[in-house]
């Protein structure tokens, strides 16, 4: 099972015979069937990173004013937004998601990827777009937090260090010039 240290391009649902639905997991170099459904397998990743899916909801809900179709933010380089997939099996199942990094443009119900692949969907492309334009937001917001945090981490180092290394005046003397 890849783990948030490759970059996922894509979680697109899939029937596995004996089982049921899966999850078909698109990385830049390979693909991984695994048996959960694009869902399960988000929230599982949500919980590898400590984070709670009704604290994001809630987080998305205050930033962005939406209740419905809210993007997944795992970390900086994972916010995923959500589509009614074209050629799901079950009716029931047929959500797939798209990492907003990945996704090059929106044609009429596709998803163009950066990869050159392109997803058919059920969506209309205004609906796509707002999805996407969302999950952008909250990646840029991600990636800022991201970055403000490494620049205050940065500045309490770099105030340690010169506290620590920096020469002790004791006593201080002058001297006469000839």
């Amino acid at each position: 099972m890849p783990t948030t240290d490759i970059q996922i391009i894509a979680i697109l649902p899939e029937e596995i015979k004996s089982f049921g639905i899966g999850s078909r997991v698109y990385t830049p170099t390979t693909t991984h069937l695994i048996e959960e459904t694009p869902t399960l397998f988000l929230n599982k990743m949500y919980k590898k990173r400590g984070k709670n899916k009704k604290e994001m909801d809630q987080i998305i809900k205050y930033t962005l004013q939406i209740s419905k179709n809210m993007p997944y933010i795992i970390d900086t380089s994972h916010v995923f937004f959500g589509f009614k997939y074209r050629n799901a099996v079950y009716d029931r199942e047929r959500r797939g998601f798209a990492n907003v990094s990945f996704v090059e443009k929106i044609e009429n119900s596709e998803i163009i990827l950066t990869t050159g692949e392109s997803i058919a969907t059920l969506n209309t492309f205004e609906t796509l777009n707002t999805n996407k334009n969302n999950a952008k937001t909250m990646l840029y917001r991600q990636q800022l937090i991201a970055s403000y945090d490494w620049a205050e981490t940065l500045d309490q180092i770099r105030n340690t260090v010169m506290r620590e290394t920096a020469p002790r005046l004791t006593e201080v003397r002058q001297s006469l010039l000839d």
